[in-house]
């Protein structure tokens, strides 16, 4: 795993301890674990919202750090599911420049969202003006697409389960 101490409690959740490892060491925030995982990253994905306060208050530039996929803790958010640290980043307007970032294989976050069907997210990101719903992937589609091949593919399972019982 490759996970430093502050990985742990990062994942965890645990806020006060992020703070007392933080005042010793701040550069350990920049470390990445053998996946190519930030302890941001980790928080993010958890939906440690008050943990990654506490990294932003340490090292502001935080929000800079990418996985090894070129994903931001938004891109991790949104991998995780956690609709409250969508949110809380979505406030943030310092940080509007997450919004429409392209990981490696050019999803941005709703491109995300559609692939993992996280409804709450896909809503919340489409009613942001912020948020360019045409940005095409490396596979030249875009989250509606996505989310299009997504109802077609559980229709056609549908009815192809529906065949089968007959």
């Amino acid at each position: 795993m490759g996970w430093t101490p502050l990985h742990y409690i990062a994942y965890l959740g645990k806020v006060e301890a992020v703070r007392v490892l933080l005042q010793h060491d701040t550069s350990v925030t920049y470390d990445l674990d053998n996946a190519g995982e930030s302890a941001l990253h980790l928080a993010a994905f958890q939906g440690h919202a008050k943990v990654i306060d506490e990294l932003v208050r340490s090292c502001p530039d935080a929000f800079d750090i990418i996985n090894t996929k070129g994903q931001t803790a938004l891109h991790a958010a949104v991998v995780g599911g956690r609709v409250n640290v969508v949110k809380y980043i979505l406030r943030m307007p310092n940080l509007k420049y997450l919004i429409n970032k392209q990981e490696t294989d050019g999803n941005t976050a709703l491109h995300l969202a559609a692939l993992h069907r996280s409804y709450n997210i896909i809503f919340i990101l489409a009613q942001d003006k912020r948020v360019d719903h045409l940005a095409k992937n490396k596979d030249h589609l875009t989250a509606i697409d996505i989310f299009d091949t997504y109802k077609e593919v559980c229709l056609l399972e549908h009815y192809r389960a529906r065949f089968v019982h007959f």
